[in-house]
């Protein structure tokens, strides 16, 4: 746990050809949300992240040489300053930070998603990447059952 029980901040569908820069968000302007609490947002298209230090940090991912893209995997650095992390994580790193941001996502998001969903009609939903196969048996033995959920597990 984190400041005021807050486990992560977690944002998600940002379109950086969408913004008026035309780039993607740094762990700079992600810090200037909070220093300690983890703060990712996650690209449109699922193969990018942007975190602020702290979330780096929780995904195990520090300003050092040590710390290297993982197979699949890229650790964006800045320009001037090989050692320093962007913030944009993509592919398997992503993977990674999201893996390790996974249990901030707890049972009232999901309930938010599933009144979001059934208010719009839907009674299926699909999750294209489920990282965890054993959170996914747990919750379907809960009380949630107001839509259908297709999952495909991330191997």
């Amino acid at each position: 746990m984190t400041a005021k029980g807050i486990k992560a901040i977690i944002g998600n569908g940002y379109d950086d050809s969408m913004l008026t820069d035309q780039r993607h968000p740094n762990r700079g302007e992600l810090d200037q949300v909070s220093e300690t609490i983890p703060v990712c947002i996650f690209h449109q298209s699922g193969h990018y992240g942007v975190c602020n230090t702290a979330g780096l940090n929780a995904a195990g991912f520090y300003d050092e040489p040590e710390t290297t893209n993982p197979p699949g995997g890229t650790i964006y650095r800045d320009r001037d300053n090989k050692d320093k992390m962007t913030g944009l994580l993509g592919e398997r790193a992503f993977m990674i930070m999201l893996g390790k941001m996974s249990p901030a996502l707890d049972d009232k998001i999901l309930h938010k998603a599933e009144e979001m969903y059934t208010a719009q009609g839907f009674t299926t939903v699909q999750e294209g990447r489920a990282l965890d196969k054993a959170a996914l048996r747990t919750l379907s033995q809960t009380e949630f059952g107001k839509v259908d959920v297709v999952a495909y597990v991330d191997l």
